[in-house]
């Protein structure tokens, strides 16, 4: 079973890919509620991809959401 990562906003294509190929992809940006998105699997969330386009703020509330977190 691969790892869990939330991508936090859409990424180019390759990013997406490559994280898709190692990962299994949590798409925040696609959740229509983001809060109850994230508590269903924050608990889950071993990585993290980010950008600073995305809209979305990976705060020490985000990180501490997610215990098993290992590399954003």
């Amino acid at each position: 079973m691969k790892p869990a990562l939330l991508l936090t906003g859409p990424m180019m294509p390759l990013i997406e890919d490559g994280v898709a190929a190692a990962f299994t992809v949590h798409r925040l940006h696609q959740a229509p509620d983001r809060e109850a998105f994230l508590k269903g699997i924050a608990g889950d969330i071993e990585a993290i991809c980010t950008g600073g386009h995305t809209g979305v703020k990976t705060d020490k509330a985000l990180i501490e959401r997610c215990p098993k977190l290992k590399v954003i």
